[in-house]
This record gives C-alpha cells, sequence and structure tokens, in this order.
C-alpha cells in the first residue's frame, strides 16, 4: 500500500488537502502529461530516452577523457558538426541515417499500439487491470 500511496500521490493525483480528506491540494509532482507514453506509442515514437543516451555515449568516447581542455573540447564539437552535416546531406539525398529498428524491437511496437488503441473499450468495460497486465506482459526489464 504505501507503493500505491507513493504513485497516487507523486503521479497520480497528487498530495490530499488537509482536514477533509479531499484531493487538490496540489497538482502531482509529476503530471500526467510528462509521463504519460500513451500518444508516443500510437505514433510510433521514442518511448524512452535511449536514443539520447548513445550519443551521449558516443560523444564521450569522441572526447576521451573527462575533464577536456577546451581546445581539446573545441576539436571534437568540430567533428561532431561534420557529422552533423554529413548526415544532413544524406538526408537531403533522401537516404536513411538510422540503422533499420531490430523485428523483435517493431513486435513490440505494434503489440503495444494495438493493446494502448483499445484502451477506451478496456475503460469502459471496466477491465483496467487486464489492460494494465497486458502492457505489462510485453515489456522486460533487461
Amino acid at each position: 500500500m504505501p507503493t500505491f500511496n507513493y504513485f497516487d500521490t507523486n503521479y497520480i493525483r497528487g498530495p490530499k488537502k488537509k482536514g477533509k480528506g479531499r484531493r487538490n491540494a496540489a497538482q502531482p509532482r509529476y503530471p500526467v502529461l510528462l509521463w504519460n507514453q500513451h500518444e508516443a506509442t500510437m505514433q510510433g515514437l521514442h518511448r524512452t530516452n535511449n536514443i539520447s543516451e548513445g550519443w551521449h555515449c558516443r560523444f564521450n568516447i569522441l572526447v576521451g577523457k573527462s575533464h577536456p581542455d577546451l581546445y581539446s573540447f573545441l576539436n571534437v564539437i568540430q567533428k561532431e558538426q561534420g557529422d552533423v552535416d554529413k548526415m544532413l546531406v544524406e538526408l537531403g539525398l533522401g537516404r536513411s541515417i538510422c540503422p533499420k529498428k531490430r523485428r523483435k524491437y517493431v513486435g513490440l511496437q505494434d503489440r503495444l499500439r494495438y493493446i494502448t488503441a483499445e484502451y477506451s473499450t478496456y475503460k469502459e468495460e471496466g477491465r483496467i487491470l487486464e489492460f494494465l497486465s497486458n502492457i505489462g506482459s510485453n515489456i522486460a526489464l533487461e
């Protein structure tokens, strides 16, 4: 129950008003629009920040040290700008700059989109726990 209360207070309804037991004392710390992935799932967009983490890891490898001097850092920034310019030319020629998505992730995205598209039906029929179970069955912590 403490875990449920934490998520309810911080992510769903916000803290209770003192005294009367009603909600609306404040908005949740993390509003639903900030963390809800419904639209991202429906539109096939990224639901994680893995793409940013990948760039960050690559950039750290290019820099090669924790605290580079100014000239080393500027040199790496210039190399990065060259890579971006090259990608823009590739895009301008109609070529793809991203590797093809793995089949398992394409399948996962399709399954999640199918389940998410049926959310209103689950809700109308009072089967929200089944909806959550179906979503959870498609999520693996690696």
